[in-house]
């Protein structure tokens, strides 16, 4: 199969290629240096011990030049470094094992023209990859490369988007760019391990220098040159990765070209729309499952929950189904993304998936014959394959007894229950799916409240609005990564205008103008809202405990900011623990945490008793670590090493203190919606 390769993939491949040239001519100098540096000091000592020979100069010249030697063996140590993928998560099948799964896949090796894969398996995740186990010689003698294929992959998509989906993966194993992919993937690799895969080097020189004085006498030899080379290598990363990203990028688009020319563009398009919506709906399994686990409860069928839970979410965002499988649109799918701002992300791999979609619209290929049912049926051995996965999810548990089994028609009824407990019913139409129901309580007027309607007060306008102050505010946010350089571009797009890092400053403060009107109008909107649902209870025992559910929320909002500060401030004084620091340094720093982790340890008890007191439960295990975090002042520095158990302790008040605090915040907010909701529904059943 030819598809036509554009001018910018030509030209991003030429500057990878020129890249990796680069590289390869920078580390030939530095191997160069090296060899020249171990000569002249292997010459230099060799003459002095026989002009002079004498043991204390004899030991000097062998530490000097066993010191040079740690040089040459970081430069070279990556070539006999070998990398295997662990695939004990990984299912493998064969073609006896699915016979139906293998035909497809040898239908479009014949299409795409290339290699059949080594081994196939497959995986859990709503994904499909190829793999290989490389060294630094697969660089010249290929390897052929695995395919991994996700169960939760084929469990939601048809059997034509499947098709697209793989013919995309062979795709790239036919573009001769590929093996630009494997010398950057090499060259990577190499630098990586010069950069950071240094311990067995270290503790090799470390124990050869603590063998004596004289050996210790050069020891900031090696560190000194390799510290410079690291250097020189770490631009050389940015630079060669700068460019295969770029070059990567084309290579989705072609990959895409050529799963279109094998599946028809449709295909691509919805598997595209929906990859997002299949990812979030195991996600929520495992995060339904996540809470079942305390109580010794699993899965029967993790896929068929994937399923079921599918169908539900679909039903409730109200995306049709074909055959079982949702349906994104693309209005749909953009939804939320109000956003004015354009730019180039130097380091992505993939383009985002509009741009993909719009690249395979433009080709417009439409076959005949294409297969809509659901690719699930592929698998001869779906269910083995299915059980293999579950109990492989599920082994890893912390069960105090033998765990229980949930069935499929019983988890659809309790993933119901979960889900709508920790979302907002769709009756609001998503008015506050990112805005919060605060409004200056100094506004409030009984009076507004006769003039609103449902119909205004959650109507696509003021929806719209709500999305488009979140867009303002992750656009600010962006534009301050842009302006500190976090983000490392030079121009961006904002609302049609190309502008230069240098011109951020008046972009951020024209937005931040812009939002803050916003924001003034949406509490505006907050206020109609409580109006009117106030005044339609106005004389009913309702209207209290709608003011009361306000003023709890309110109290919350005004110190959440105070609390997250608290959590930030402490993240930010325990970096250091990833960090190197000398011994006093270290001392140094884990006191400072203590002094800040006490207003921390008070505002995380006063969490766990309103999290308790909404009989609420936390894990028996959690609660009682958390109530000795709270209540003892820990070391996490003994002087010599760090003391594991105590940071474990300091990590789980971090993670629990930031849940704690959003849940409250949340249930805090849901709490005002059920009221509302439930005068919505007095209201309708009084009308009638």
């Amino acid at each position: 199969m030819k598809v036509e390769i554009s001018p910018e993939f030509k030209r991003q491949a030429n500057k990878t290629l020129f890249s990796i040239v680069a590289f390869g001519l920078i580390y030939l100098l530095l191997v160069l240096f090296t060899i020249a540096l171990c000569s002249a000091i292997i010459f230099v000592a060799y003459v002095l011990i026989s002009e002079f020979p004498h043991f204390i100069l004899l030991f000097l010249a062998i530490s000097l030049i066993v010191s040079s030697l740690f040089v040459f063996v970081f430069l070279i140590k990556f070539i006999f470094s070998f990398e295997r993928m662990n695939t004990s998560h990984l299912l493998e099948v064969d073609k006896d094992a699915e016979p139906k799964l293998f035909a497809l896949i040898e239908e479009i090796v014949q299409q795409v023209e290339t290699q059949l894969p080594k081994k196939v398996y497959l995986s859990s995740e709503v994904n499909a990859s190829v793999f290989y186990n490389s060294s630094y010689w697969s660089m010249f003698f290929p390897v052929r490369k695995n395919l991994i294929i996700g169960m939760g992959l084929i469990n939601s998509v048809s059997y034509q988007e499947l098709k697209g989906i793989l013919a995309h993966e062979f795709g790239h194993l036919s573009q001769r760019s590929i093996r630009v992919g494997s010398y950057v993937y090499h060259a990577n690799h190499a630098i990586y391990n010069m950069l950071y895969n240094n311990e067995p080097l270290n503790k090799l020189s470390e124990k050869w220098y603590n063998t004596s004085s004289y050996a210790a006498a050069f020891q900031w030899l090696p560190k000194a040159i390799i510290s410079v080379m690291q250097k020189i290598l770490q631009k050389q990363y940015e630079f060669i990765n700068k460019n295969y990203m770029a070059l990567s990028r084309e290579m989705e688009f072609h990959a895409d070209a050529i799963s279109a020319q094998v599946a028809g563009s449709k295909a691509i398009e919805t598997s595209l729309l929906r990859s997002n919506f299949s990812n979030y709906c195991l996600n929520n399994v495992f995060n339904f499952y996540g809470a079942q686990m305390q109580k010794n409860r699993i899965s029967a069928d993790i896929f068929a929950d994937q399923r079921a839970a599918s169908h539900f979410l679909s039903n409730k965002f109200s995306y049709p189904e074909v055959k079982g499988i949702p349906q994104i649109s693309m209005a749909e799918f953009n939804k939320f993304d109000k956003s004015k701002l354009v730019i180039t992300n130097q380091w992505a791999s993939h383009p985002a998936e509009t741009d993909r979609i719009a690249a395979v619209d433009k080709l417009d290929i439409n076959l005949s014959n294409t297969i809509d049912e659901p690719a699930l049926h592929i698998l001869q051995n779906e269910s083995e394959s299915s059980d293999w996965f579950t109990k492989m999810i599920f082994s890893q548990g912390n069960f105090t007894e033998e765990p229980t089994p949930i069935e499929s028609e019983e988890f659809a009824e309790e993933f119901k229950a979960w889900f709508d407990k920790q979302s907002f019913d769709s009756i609001f139409n998503d008015f506050y799916t990112f805005n919060n129901p605060y409004f200056n309580a100094d506004d409030v007027a009984q009076e507004n409240g006769e003039k609103q309607n449902i119909e205004t007060l959650f109507g696509p306008d003021r929806v719209n609005d709500t999305f488009l102050l979140n867009s303002y505010l992750t656009d600010m946010e962006t534009l301050r990564q842009i302006e500190n350089k976090t983000i490392d571009i030079e121009t961006f797009d904002y609302d049609g205008i190309k502008y230069r890092r240098t011109e951020t400053s008046g972009v951020l403060e024209k937005l931040h103008e812009e939002s803050d009107k916003l924001k003034t109008i949406i509490e505006g909107y907050n206020r109609d809202v409580f109006d009117y649902f106030y005044h339609t209870v106005k004389d009913q025992p309702l209207a209290a405990k709608l003011q009361d559910a306000y003023r709890n929320f309110m109290d919350a909002e005004q110190s959440y900011s105070n609390q997250m500060d608290l959590y930030f401030n402490l993240v930010e004084k325990t970096n250091f623990f990833y960090q190197n620091h000398s011994h006093s340094e270290i001392t140094f720093h884990a006191n400072d945490v203590k002094t800040v982790e006490k207003p921390f340890k008070e505002e995380l008890k006063k969490l766990i008793e309103v999290h308790k007191a909404k009989d609420n439960t936390l894990d028996a295990d959690v609660e009682d670590k958390l109530n000795r975090f709270v209540n003892r002042t820990f070391d996490y520095f003994d002087g010599v090493s760090y003391v594991n158990e105590n940071l474990e302790l300091l990590g789980l008040g971090l993670d629990q203190y930031y849940y704690l605090l959003n849940d409250n915040y949340f249930q805090l907010k849901k709490h005002i919606l059920e009221i509302q909701k439930d005068i919505m529904l007095q209201t309708t059943i009084e009308s009638n």
